[in-house]
């Protein structure tokens, strides 16, 4: 029996178990087998195609509640996607011009949009302007959303907030050189570091200042942030675990490897990528020992979906155990940019802009 069979008879049984009147996509659309899927413990929900041109390319891809949003370079095109059903919730340009879209947080019923120069407040529903900001000084990246406020890292080290319904500046502190990372924020903190590795812990509702250092040298990576610890990788090869309350050395990594992008927090675990995603290295969050290590091509992000972890990049999914970092679970897919989760369900962003979301099996 074919695995086009298969699907059919197993697509009409659960049809008929759960009434749903969709037609069910062509085995040639999904970025995964159908019993591949299967095999990996999960099974398709639904596909959406969005088509994006050539020449152009999905610049960002965020989860924000309900909604996936995925904004194309350089045209500008923002696509809200409602991940329960697949369903296009709204598609349009948004910026134009020479404003190129960077970023997307969500505040309420609203997106926040934003360019190097500029903040788009948009209806989430819709996708309706509500207003257009500019910025005081440009940015590299996306807000973080505080209350009634966006602060942001500017491109002349300046940190700053500014009151989302108005444009005006609550706030600012000035570090030494350019922001090149998003700010950090747990709580009432932000934390922000400029490219010469000046770091800075702010009260995010005054902009006072709480702490500020200077490691030995600048960053590499956007760091993470808990309620305990910042994690900031450096350009020599090492994670400094900083005490959130002081500043202060909780603890150090080193490595001879490259530390060229920031560590992912996932609880009491940590995962650091090195050498260009090439190695992945599973630290104790407490006391920066290391737990284990995956050597794995063209992993390119680790997420954690229910208790396990999942790995992906080019054509692959990979099924972890996050205790011991043994691999569970092998998939092949079609090439992917980025896998997202929800719940304990995967959504999979292909580089052409296909999506599809699998489902666990109960």
């Amino acid at each position: 029996m074919t695995k086009r069979v298969v699907w059919s008879v197993m697509l009409l049984v659960m049809v008929a178990l759960t009434g749903c009147a969709s037609t069910a996509p062509k085995a040639s659309e999904h970025l995964v087998e159908p019993l591949d899927a299967y095999s990996f413990g999960y099974s398709p929900l639904w596909v959406r195609e969005l088509a994006v041109p050539r020449g152009a390319k999905l610049s960002t891809i965020e989860h924000l509640g309900e909604q996936l949003v995925l904004i194309e370079s350089p045209s500008n095109i923002v696509t809200v996607v409602n991940v329960a059903n697949g369903e296009v919730v709204w598609r349009k340009i948004i910026a134009t011009g020479r404003d190129r879209l960077i970023g997307v947080s969500t505040r309420g019923e609203e997106l926040i949009l934003n360019s190097e120069h500029s903040v788009y407040r948009v209806e989430k529903n819709t996708g309706e302007l509500i207003t257009h900001l500019p910025l005081e000084q440009a940015v590299t990246s996306a807000p973080v959303v505080y209350k009634d406020t966006l602060v942001f890292g500017g491109v002349r080290g300046r940190v700053y907030s500014v009151v989302a319904e108005s444009g005006q500046v609550r706030w600012r502190y000035d570090l030494v050189n350019a922001i090149p990372m998003k700010p950090a924020l747990f709580a009432n903190t932000v934390f922000a570091a400029d490219q010469s590795g000046v770091m800075a812990m702010l009260d995010a509702d005054s902009g006072e200042l709480l702490w500020r250092r200077q490691p030995a040298d600048g960053l590499t990576g956007q760091p993470a942030i808990t309620a305990t610890a910042v994690f900031v990788p450096t350009i020599d090869n090492k994670l400094y675990a900083l005490n959130r309350a002081t500043g202060r050395d909780r603890w150090i990594y080193r490595t001879p490897l490259a530390v060229s992008e920031g560590p992912i927090a996932l609880g009491a675990l940590l995962l650091q990528p090195l050498q260009r995603r090439t190695i992945w290295v599973a630290l104790n969050a407490i006391d920066g020992s290391e737990m284990w290590r995956l050597e794995q091509p063209n992993i390119r992000q680790i997420i954690r979906t229910g208790s396990t972890l999942t790995a992906a990049g080019g054509t692959r999914l990979l099924s972890i155990d996050p205790q011991t970092g043994a691999v569970l679970k092998d998939l092949s897919t079609k090439p992917i940019q980025a896998v997202v989760s929800v719940n304990e369900s995967l959504l999979i962003v292909s580089t052409k802009g296909r999506l599809m979301r699998l489902d666990p099996l109960k």
